[in-house]
């Protein structure tokens, strides 16, 4: 069995109410560590207070720790090779928009920078009580001017208030304005911590994943609030210890309510009982009709069985014949952690394997077909379209950003799964619509183009295919399942987990 990996948070997690390991908690680390796994610290704190934790450990142990996630994921550290391994910095401009939102709000303003973390240093406005600075930091705290540390890179913002009321007003004003610059998490009523776009715990989940070569499958988080997220999103396993965080909880794959059964997880995480496995060439093919079931995917993740499955890579067919790929693929995000994994969509005329990485059948339009398209799109106008091809391009084209916006936080889309961006006007429709799969409009429904395309409607979109289905499914092997909407998604969800049980080695 290949090693484990545990990605641990520190406050609410891995620490007591004291913020001290538990001796128990040291013992179990032992004995997983003994047994040739690894352990990861996984934090928003800066490098000099997570080390005092990763040291004790080491000293407990007699071993050392191979890496160490600090500032979100903002600054990771080489422990074996004592080098910093990544870091990635706020860039000035953004930083002075910081401070103008720390002007108007009066919130304290933590700013952790690489010169800082080298000389323990944490720049300050507006110092909060000291009883904050000793529960969060180690180190000198020095009041920020405007010049001591302008010059230094920013790695991690951190805002504090003791009112829940302007942390939250603060935290919309600046997800508002800041969305496009910023990774913007609030982890509690009085916290929130600020990285560089794109920069969280699972971003650095996967530069150690990468360096160290780990599967998915090898990986487990532990964590409690709302910046261990993105990392249980990129882990195998997940186990939150939280009552009231949704946004945790429903990606995890098991909550608790306290943080006292993580010895207990350990062991088990030791002796290999997180892993359960199934009968021999078992597959699984699930067909979901409506795109309501889709919003509620975290539901898979409430189900040890069905994830146990995915992660350990048996076959999993999921077909939604009224679909485009692009839009499964970000819906069923956390499916793609499974190499086995198989999506049917666009009207059964592509089949993506996630395996080998490419359609394994795809039916592009034909010349007669995208000429159609570009003559509807050019008498028609669309606020938002997306567009993709058969070498898994997908294209983005919005009238203006409002546009685009409203898109994607009503779908909850990730905008990485877009290879493309345009404003409508930067468009050039003939030298872009070329081996198109399938094409999609939000909000402005398609008319009736010519009788070689299907127009599907679902809520606010229009999809269009080719009319006719080239694909036929020949999974004799496998056990059907079908999700039809949202009201019958447990209940269907249960099935499949009753089938699996009854398939367990």
């Amino acid at each position: 069995m290949d090693k484990k990996w545990c990605f641990i948070d520190l406050d609410g997690t891995l620490l007591n109410k004291t913020k001290k390991i538990d001796k128990s908690n040291l013992n179990s680390l032992k004995k997983y560590l003994d047994s040739g796994n690894e352990v990861v610290l996984t934090t928003g704190r800066w490098p000099i207070s997570a080390l005092i934790y990763n040291n004790e450990i080491q000293k407990f142990v007699k071993r050392k720790n191979s890496y160490l996630i600090s500032l979100n994921g903002a600054y990771i550290i080489d422990l074996k090779n004592d080098e910093v391994m990544f870091y990635e910095a706020i860039e000035n401009k953004t930083f002075n928009k910081l401070l103008e939102f720390q002007k108007k709000f009066s919130a304290s303003m933590w700013i952790y920078t690489e010169n800082g973390i080298k000389n323990n240093i944490i720049y300050c406005k507006k110092i909060p009580f000291k009883w904050i600075v000793s529960k969060f930091n180690y180190g000198k705290v020095k009041s920020y001017m405007g010049h001591e540390a302008f010059t230094d890179n920013k790695i991690k913002i951190l805002f504090m208030s003791l009112s829940p009321k302007k942390i939250n007003k603060l935290f919309i004003s600046l997800t508002e304005s800041l969305s496009e610059e910023l990774s913007i998490i609030k982890t509690s009523n009085f916290n929130i911590e600020i990285t560089n776009k794109n920069i969280n715990k699972g971003t650095g989940l996967n530069l150690v994943k990468q360096k160290a070569k780990i599967n998915i499958n090898q990986m487990v988080a532990f964590g409690d609030s709302g910046n261990d997220v993105d990392m249980f999103k990129n882990s195998g396993y997940r186990y939150a210890f939280s009552k009231k965080n949704e946004n945790l909880t429903n990606v995890a794959n098991k909550s608790y309510p306290n943080n006292k059964v993580l010895k207990d997880i350990l062991e088990d995480i030791n002796n290999n009982k997180h892993i359960i496995e199934f009968k021999k060439n078992l597959s699984i093919f699930l067909s979901i009709d409506k795109l309501k079931a889709l919003e509620k995917d975290y539901l898979f993740n409430r189900h040890s069985l069905i994830w146990n499955f995915i992660v350990n890579q048996y076959s999993f067919f999921l077909q939604a014949s009224n679909y485009p790929n692009w839009l499964l693929k970000s819906k069923f995000d956390q499916f793609l952690l499974n190499k086995n994994f198989v999506l049917i969509s666009s009207n059964n005329n592509c089949v993506f394997s996630e395996k080998e990485k490419k359609f394994i059948f795809a039916k592009s339009f034909s010349d007669t077909q995208t000429k159609a398209l570009i003559n509807y799109l050019e008498k028609n106008s669309l606020d938002v379209f997306v567009i993709e091809k058969n070498n898994l391009d997908v294209i983005l084209v919005c009238k203006d950003n409002q546009s685009m916006k409203m898109f994607i936080e009503k779908h909850k889309i990730n905008k990485n799964i877009f290879t493309k961006i345009f404003n409508i006007n930067e468009f050039k429709i003939k030298e872009e619509l070329n081996n198109i799969i399938s094409f999609s409009s939000y909000k402005n429904e398609l008319n009736h183009i010519n009788e070689n395309f299907k127009i599907f409607k679902q809520d606010d979109f229009s999809f269009l295919y080719i009319n006719k289905q080239n694909y036929k499914n020949s999974f004799s092997s496998t056990k059907n399942f079908t999700i039809k909407n949202f009201e019958d998604n447990l209940e269907s969800l249960n099935q499949i987990n009753n089938f699996l049980y009854q398939n367990k080695k």
